[in-house]
């Protein structure tokens, strides 16, 4: 029986761990945009499908998943502070994965509009959590390059949506591209549950702290940095 191949990470090989991470993290914050901006190249189809008004669409592209969104970050980034980070942003991509192909499955307005809630749902929570782990893989002197690497997410994942999205829809219809999205997150976060693997938090800065703030000392601080 052949051995059990060693999970890549910053403990078995810093350099070539810290990389394989950043690029899994970048991988998913490009996805995550993909999902997101995906109906901006598809509206007219599903508009004309589901017969829907100007309205129902800036509801569903804008107000209900913006407030999802964000709403559902700050009690994610708070679980993230107490257990594995890595766990949270696979099984968030999954989360919005399944809800983007879900979307192609639409056959009202109401189903559609549950549908990109998950989706919003799910994206809220893989953000906090990467910034977190690339905060504590990179040394101060490191983190703005690792920082801007991930940062390159929405500009890949905004071209993925409108050509990859856009070409998908023209072959087969505006349902495929939202299952092709899906299925390609899906994908991603099977190589996220082989090799993306929690680091010891505060391990690029040498204190190993595990003790978290309090809400109210974050906002404090918040509030003392902005006076």
């Amino acid at each position: 029986m052949s051995p059990t191949p060693k999970r890549l990470t910053c403990t078995a090989s810093p350099a070539a761990g810290r990389r394989i991470t950043v690029g899994i993290l970048l991988s998913i914050f490009a996805v995550n945009f993909m999902d997101r901006q995906i109906v901006a190249i598809l509206v007219e189809p599903i508009k004309r499908d589901l017969v829907l008004s100007d309205a129902e669409v800036g509801l569903l592209y804008g107000l209900a998943f913006a407030v999802l969104y964000t709403s559902a970050g700050i009690p994610i980034a708070r679980l993230a502070d107490r257990i594995d980070r890595t766990r949270i942003i696979t099984w968030s991509l999954v989360l919005f994965s399944v809800m983007t192909a879900v979307c192609g499955l639409a056959l009202s307005y109401g189903q559609l509009l549950v549908a990109r809630i998950g989706v919003a749902f799910g994206e809220g929570g893989t953000n906090p959590p990467s910034h977190a782990i690339i905060s504590d893989l990179y040394p101060i002197a490191q983190r703005s390059t690792a920082m801007a690497i991930f940062s390159l997410g929405p500009h890949i994942g905004i071209l993925l949506a409108f050509l990859a999205g856009g070409w998908v829809a023209q072959l087969w219809g505006w349902r495929w591209a939202f299952g092709v999205a899906g299925l390609g997150g899906l994908l991603i976060a099977a190589v996220s549950f082989r090799f993306l693997e929690e680091p010891k938090r505060g391990w690029a800065d040498g204190s190993g702290t595990t003790e978290q703030p309090s809400g109210c000392t974050v906002v404090r601080s918040f509030v003392h940095v902005s006076s």
